[in-house]
């Protein structure tokens, strides 16, 4: 049963989808947590470090 599901294309779209928005979250909860505990980031420095993180994405 599993192994059919699988091979189904909208069922591993729906899969892809949820783990996509599941790993984001957490990834971006564990970000804003280490950077406002461990690095005492404020919001302007938060926002400078994810516009230094996007600039490789337009080149």
């Amino acid at each position: 049963m599993l192994k059919n599901l699988f091979k189904s294309r909208i069922a591993l779209l729906y899969i892809m989808s949820i783990s996509m928005v599941f790993s984001s979250s957490v990834w971006m909860s564990l970000l804003n947590n280490y950077v406002i505990e461990v690095a005492f980031f404020n919001g302007g420095q938060i926002g400078i470090l994810q516009n230094l993180r996007e600039i490789p994405g337009f080149f």
